[in-house]
């Protein structure tokens, strides 16, 4: 499984660093943040090495993108002809409407992260609850979304 997380911001980072501690060696970070990734968790640090691509034309294709930029960023930042899974894990309750308009063959999850991340210097801190995201499926093969996405993340069910 091949993963792009889009977005090296506090979130992005982190789930690229949480993926790659988690034994994930085809995860890639796509921003501007040089590797390897410090993350403060409860007071330790943990230093995790990423592989780092600037634009799209430095990743391979991959089977999921987890979508971690502002909002007003979305639509540039979308896998351009990789239409794979993509995850959106933006602020913005329409992120997963943007993200199905802008590539119509992507099967889209909208996801929630749960916890506090802050950028510290070059580093990620995180304090609180321990981090979850939650995800459900908005466009496209639930069935495909829920394999991709579920065996990382846990799914959202609405109906408690």
């Amino acid at each position: 499984m091949r993963i792009a997380v889009v977005g090296a911001g506090a979130i992005g980072s982190a789930v690229a660093a949480i993926l790659a501690a988690a034994g994930r060696e085809s995860c890639w970070l796509r921003g501007l943040r040089a590797a390897p990734q410090i993350i403060y968790n409860g007071g330790k640090a943990i230093e995790v090495p990423l592989r780092v691509a600037a634009a799209d034309d430095g990743l391979p294709q991959v089977d999921l993108s987890i979508c971690c930029v502002k909002m007003p960023d979305l639509e540039q930042a979308l896998p351009a002809g990789r239409a794979g899974v993509i995850l959106t894990l933006q602020n913005g309750v329409e992120a997963h409407e943007t993200a199905a308009r802008q590539v119509p063959d992507a099967h889209i999850a909208a996801g929630r992260v749960h916890g506090f991340f802050e950028m510290d210097g070059d580093a990620v801190r995180h304090v609180g609850v321990p981090p979850s995201i939650l995800f459900g499926c908005a466009n496209g093969d639930r069935t495909l979304v829920e394999q991709v996405v579920g065996g990382r993340f846990r799914k959202h069910d609405p109906s408690g």
